[in-house]
């Protein structure tokens, strides 16, 4: 299989995997409460809600951080790979450059 049909096949995979959270959201919001209350908060109180959704806040910051970080790291390697098959497909250099001279007609080339 090339390169490219491998990155195809790998690449949507990847993605797809990164985004989904890990935890699921029963297990979630127990590991909530029991944060809220190891704080000492009392539940069924204004402040314990506004403590869940302050643990929410943050877990959803958490994730769009990952996301973030996950996807930056795939435009680094889609740059650097760009880059590597743009140096591998250029030829090498000579030090050639065309020299010309000019009269006061016409230019020469040699």
């Amino acid at each position: 299989m090339k390169r490219t049909g491998v990155a195809s096949v790998l690449l949507p995979a990847v993605l797809a995997t990164a985004c989904q959270s890990t935890v699921p959201p029963a297990v979630a919001l127990q590991q909530d409460r029991n944060k809220c209350t190891m704080y000492g908060i009392t539940p069924g109180t204004q402040l314990f809600a506004t403590c869940m959704m302050q643990q929410e806040s943050d877990r959803e910051n958490r994730r769009v951080a990952n996301n973030q970080a996950v996807a930056g790291a795939f435009l680094g390697a889609a740059v650097l790979g760009v880059a590597a098959v743009a140096a591998a497909n250029s030829g090498p250099y000579y030090g050639y450059r065309p020299r010309y001279y000019c009269g006061v007609y016409r230019c020469w080339w040699y």
